[in-house]
Order: C-alpha cells, then sequence, then structure tokens
C-alpha cells in the first residue's frame, strides 16, 4: 500500500468501514512500518474516532454504501495537512472501531453481579472475623490450661478468692516494667509476676528481701527476661511482701534496685 493508501485505510478501519480482507491486509502493511509511521496512522485513527458521528446511530442501522466514497474523499482532502505532524507511542496494532452501546440485559446482569459480589465480600469479611474470634478464644484456652496445669490451684485462688493478697512493685525513675506477687495463707510459697521487662545480653533480675536498713537480705528468685510474662515460686511470708524488691544485675556485676513493693 502507498502512505496515502495507508492513511485512507486507517480512518476507514477507525470508523468500521473495512471489510474482512481490507481490514487484514491494512494490518500487514501496518506491522510492517517504522515506529513513527504507525505512532502516525494511531494518532489518524484516534482523531477520526473522536469526530465519528456514527456512535449516535442505532447499532442495528447499516451504513449506506455511499459513506465508504465520503469518507475517503474527505481525507484526501485533509491528507496533506498531517503529514508533518508528531503523535505519541501507542498500542501495537491499529486501533478498532470504538464499541456501540451494551445491551440492557447485559447491563442488568452486570450490576447484578456486582451486587451479589459486594453481598458475598460482606459475607466473607463477617466469617474472617468469627474465625479470628474463635482462634483468639482458643488461644486464651490454651494459655489458661498451660498455667493451671503449672499452678493447679493457684490462678483459682488469685482470680476468685477473697483472701489472696496482691502487692504491686513500683518502679525506680527511668525503669519500665510491672510486676507483682500474689500469696494466700494456704499457700507454701508466693507466686511472682512480671511483665515486659527490659531484656539486654549479660542482665538477669533478682528477687530479693530486704532488711530493715533496705539492704538485700534473701535471694529469693533469679532469672533473666524474655520479654513478655515470667513466672516464679518465692518462699516468701506473707508478712513480708511488703519488703521485697528487684535488682537488675549487669553483666559486669553491677546491682541496683529497679522496683520496691
Amino acid at each position: 500500500m502507498t502512505w496515502q493508501e495507508m492513511i485512507e485505510n486507517a480512518h476507514l478501519d477507525a470508523l468500521g468501514l473495512l471489510d474482512e480482507q481490507e481490514r487484514e491486509r491494512f494490518d500487514i502493511a501496518f506491522l510492517k512500518l517504522p515506529a513513527d509511521l504507525k505512532a502516525q496512522l494511531r494518532a489518524e485513527q484516534d482523531r477520526a474516532v473522536r469526530f465519528d458521528l456514527t456512535d449516535s446511530l442505532d447499532s442495528d442501522i447499516e451504513l449506506p454504501s455511499e459513506m465508504k466514497a465520503t469518507v475517503l474523499a474527505a481525507i484526501r482532502a485533509a491528507a496533506g495537512k498531517s503529514q508533518n505532524v508528531e503523535h505519541k507511542a501507542g498500542r501495537v496494532l491499529p486501533m478498532s472501531k470504538k464499541s456501540r452501546a451494551v445491551s440492557a440485559m447485559w447491563r442488568a446482569s452486570a450490576l447484578g453481579l456486582a451486587a451479589a459480589c459486594v453481598v458475598m465480600g460482606g459475607v466473607i469479611v463477617q466469617l474472617l472475623a468469627g474465625f479470628q474470634s474463635v482462634s483468639d478464644q482458643s488461644k486464651q484456652i490454651a494459655f489458661s490450661d498451660q498455667f493451671g496445669a503449672q499452678f493447679p490451684r493457684k490462678p483459682r485462688d488469685i482470680a476468685f478468692s477473697g483472701k489472696t493478697l496482691h502487692t504491686i512493685f513500683k518502679a525506680q525513675p527511668g525503669f519500665v516494667g510491672e510486676a507483682a506477687v500474689y500469696h494466700h495463707p494456704e499457700w507454701t510459697e508466693g507466686q511472682f509476676q512480671c511483665l515486659n521487662f527490659p531484656s539486654h545480653a549479660g542482665e538477669k533480675y533478682k528477687v530479693v528481701l530486704l532488711d530493715s536498713a533496705g539492704n538485700a537480705e534473701k535471694e529469693l528468685a533469679i532469672f533473666k527476661s524474655v520479654g513478655g510474662r515470667t513466672f516464679a515460686e518465692i518462699q516468701v511470708a506473707p508478712s513480708q511482701l511488703s519488703s521485697l524488691a528487684i535488682v537488675l544485675v549487669k553483666d559486669d556485676g553491677t546491682e541496683t534496685i529497679v522496683m520496691r513493693a
């Protein structure tokens, strides 16, 4: 095809006026063009589609045979005006005719499918939330079972007995963490618990009993923090709970009281 024929066929293709054989010949010729000429043809097709008045016609109306000749005449009249226009790159093959209106049945089906997807999405979200809730409850039950197996009676007394003594440690300035000790008249040992103590290599903590002068008199437990919660059984009388303290032992052996009961 000559360049003039390529421009004419590009417009006719964009307007849907090429038959199947003409379209095939045009596509083959188009693929052989260099990139800049392909870009110019795409721009010609874009312009033809933008000014395409046939979109306002019903898709069932057959275009008159004279339309092709009229379009060719208009293209040839304006051919000289677009030879030096630069265009941006676009798709590989020429643009096809713009699709006409979608049938009412297809539109209704698409809207129905979209509504069903929205409803199904809400159901799935609710199911996921339910599964997450069940999972969380299962984890809590497993933790309670493990806790109860290690300390058979104490969890019940801590939670429900009015005789259980509960002493909370107060942190010294600059220290972050929580600790408490529980005791019951029928227990032989107190239960120490701490939460979120800082964890550093080479450091450990001790639970100690202080004398009247505030010095460590007896070491009751020693542990390393791994984050989270730590439990320890300590030999202490209920009357001694207010004399408890927690000591931080650094890797160089330095000891500092970081919490007091």
